[in-house]
């Protein structure tokens, strides 16, 4: 312990009688550590915000939409409402609501205003699946399919940017060539995985279907009774799509079939791959950082020379050489690890702030910044530190 007190107390000496050269030294494991500590913090925001409005969906929802084949029959994206009706015979007594959606990007018109909107064709039971609040008016109901009226229900930043959102009522917007009047208005719901919520006009499918001459491309959302059923619920949606679209057992899906389970996992392999090319860049910064220890320890070696052949005439092993060069090369590396984090949490902040996700500090990318320093320190410390402490008093000598 005397000895490290020591080794320490001469190594900071040294370090601080040249602060431009230890500056330099450490710029890249700064880079290295603050590239590290920024990329977790980034990744931990993104995790638990895509975490927060999964769970926010509901326990044990699924999702039916249509995907592109890679087969050789060259497979359309097909969901129809036939399919819905299908499938919505077979597992009604299994779900708690099953509802029939589709959407695309368009611009609504109220007299000389353009607002782009996600134009939403809706059924009754999308007011439960997606659990929309009513702030002023009605939700979609059945009457609307049946006496195919031209009604909508529009999002709370919609009815702002038009001017609705003061009590006017019975408004009517234009879509494509028709006229919809608005019989309700949403309350805020913020945005959800990159897409603004209430940004959203409601209109009944089958008018969405002849506007936009849709459908075979809808999609569908439901939600088990008990979540402990998904897994057996997707899979009698799927084996029941497949026999209704007569694909063969060598053939893909034209359909997917997406779980909370599913998009919690594909969150995870994309975390996992952004993590790697992370670490990458991480290790080619601090692999730099550490040759330039390496390389002004080698220097500092040859500099200092008479100094060492005089510390070892009077008594001082290669022990406590050794120990002296190692842990100035430590020290250098954790004075870069320190501003490495510094830099990385405010970088982070900024990133998150940036991007709309939360803040997390998180102790986890310290710790192992920190450590990545050490190692880089140790490692690339080792060789100049024996280096310098293989050199004989009279070696010193004749250097001098």
């Amino acid at each position: 312990m005397l000895m490290l007190n020591i080794a320490f107390s001469q190594s900071r000496d040294a370090l601080t009688a040249n602060p431009l050269r230890t500056v330099l030294t450490t710029i890249g494991i700064s880079v290295g550590v603050a590239a590290m500590v920024a990329m977790s913090i980034m990744l931990d925001g993104i995790s638990s915000l895509v975490l927060s409005e999964v769970q926010g969906l509901g326990a044990g929802s699924f999702y039916i939409l249509p995907v592109v084949t890679n087969n050789l029959r060259m497979r359309p994206p097909r969901f129809t409402e036939t399919d819905f009706r299908f499938i919505r015979e077979e597992i009604q007594d299994q779900v708690e609501v099953f509802s029939l959606s589709v959407q695309t990007q368009d611009v609504v018109i109220y007299g000389s205003k353009r607002i782009p909107a996600t134009v939403m064709g809706a059924s009754p039971e999308l007011r439960l699946a997606q659990q929309y609040e009513i702030a002023s008016g009605r939700f979609i109901v059945p009457d609307d399919l049946t006496w195919r009226r031209n009604v909508c229900v529009i999002g709370s930043a919609i009815a702002k940017d038009l001017g609705l959102d003061g009590g006017k009522a019975l408004a009517r917007l234009r879509i494509r060539n028709r006229d919809m009047q608005v019989v309700g208005c949403l309350a805020p719901r913020g945005q959800r995985f990159g897409t603004d919520l209430d940004r959203v006009v409601l209109i009944p499918i089958d008018a969405m279907r002849t506007i936009y001459s849709l459908s075979d491309q809808l999609s569908a959302m439901g939600r088990a009774k008990r979540p402990e059923d998904l897994q057996r619920v997707t899979a009698l949606v799927e084996r029941r799509l497949r026999d209704a679209h007569r694909l063969r057992r060598d053939e893909e899906n034209d359909f997917k079939v997406m779980t909370q389970t599913e998009i919690l996992d594909r969150l995870d392999k994309l975390r996992r791959a952004v993590g790697l090319i992370g670490a990458a860049v991480t290790g080619v910064a601090l692999l730099v950082g550490g040759i330039g220890i390496m390389n002004i320890s080698l220097f500092t070696t040859v500099e200092r020379t008479p100094e060492i052949g005089l510390r070892r005439s009077i008594g001082a092993t290669r022990r406590q050489v050794l120990a002296q060069f190692l842990v100035e090369s430590v020290l250098l590396a954790l004075c870069g690890g320190l501003t490495g984090v510094i830099i990385g949490n405010l970088s982070g902040w900024m990133l998150t702030l940036m991007a709309g996700v939360p803040f997390i500090f998180s102790p986890s990318a310290i710790a192992l910044g920190f450590g990545a320093a050490a190692a880089t320190g140790i490692i690339f410390g080792a060789y100049p530190a024996k280096r310098a402490a293989s050199i004989t008093p009279m070696v010193a000598l004749q250097r001098q």
